[in-house]
């Protein structure tokens, strides 16, 4: 299950280029900005905008090429380092992933988001004591942030701190309710390692309504079987079927009207002290 990333929440874009985001009209928003940063090819932001879209639609790669350019012209531009930092580790380029963090936190320090996903990338560079000191700094800069607390919540499950994990993921849900991915990480931990019961709510209100709902009756069929009641256990794989292919329909439509869905880019911190023009 992905950790949820951190990046600033600044206007992403603004004037035409804006209302085609909005829109869902990814493809329409990068050429304008494209075109943008090609008449203001030394302007910073223009590449940071540029990089944002390529990000929401899935392609990190060419996020990176635009948050390389943003840096190079504006090296304290730390929410341009988090974008980097975040699109490498996408694009798997873990190690300069971690370098583009450490500088994010170093321009930013009092930013939670920045913090939290420092601690994503010293995890994935298998530095555990590492991750877990930027996370405790996330949530003590913003104890309200439900990103870092089921982030921490996944470091305590891996080093089986089941309790400490449990905590972490209702913490995060206690926060925001329609936290899917911490209410999904909740019921994977409360199936691996009991109650049964614990996992079946959680995989239940997954699957009554939102993004997860395959992944919800996916893991209300693991329950069934568990529980050893066969016939509830094939009728939520039925349910798991037809949830795939609603969700699956609903992104063909999206994609013959010209829709994408965006991939996330940013959380909703609010970045603090940095202005919107330079």
């Amino acid at each position: 299950m992905a950790a949820l990333l951190a990046l600033p929440s600044t206007p992403l874009i603004a004037d035409d280029c804006n209302e085609l985001f909005q829109q869902g009209a990814l493809t329409q928003a990068e050429a304008c900005l494209q075109a943008q940063a090609r008449q203001r090819p030394q302007q910073a932001r223009a590449w940071y905008r540029l990089g944002l879209v390529r990000a929401a639609r899935g392609h990190y790669r060419e996020a990176v090429d635009a948050q390389r350019l943003a840096v190079g012209h504006a090296p304290g531009l730390g929410q341009a380092y988090c974008a980097l930092a975040l699109d490498l580790r996408e694009s798997n380029q873990g190690v300069e992933g971690l370098i583009a963090a450490r500088e994010a936190v170093r321009l930013l320090p009092d930013y939670a988001g920045a913090w939290n996903l420092l601690g994503n990338l010293e995890l994935d560079n298998g530095h555990r004591p590492e991750a877990l000191a930027a996370y405790d700094r996330a949530l003590a800069l913003r104890a309200d942030y439900p990103g870092a607390w089921f982030n921490r919540g996944q470091l305590q499950e891996r080093g089986r701190l089941l309790e400490e994990a449990r905590r972490d993921y209702t913490q995060a849900l206690a926060l925001k309710p329609g936290f899917g991915e911490a209410r999904l990480g909740r019921g994977e931990l409360a199936l691996a390692h009991g109650p049964l019961a614990e996992a079946e709510a959680d995989f239940q209100m997954a699957a009554s309504s939102g993004e997860w709902q395959p992944e919800g009756w996916w893991g209300l069929e693991r329950v069934a079987n568990a529980q050893g009641r066969k016939a509830r256990a094939a009728e939520c794989r039925e349910r798991y079927r037809a949830a795939v292919h609603e969700r699956d329909r609903r992104l063909d439509r999206q994609r013959m009207e010209g829709h994408e869905e965006v991939q996330p880019y940013e959380p909703g911190l609010p970045l603090p002290g940095v202005p919107e023009n330079f």
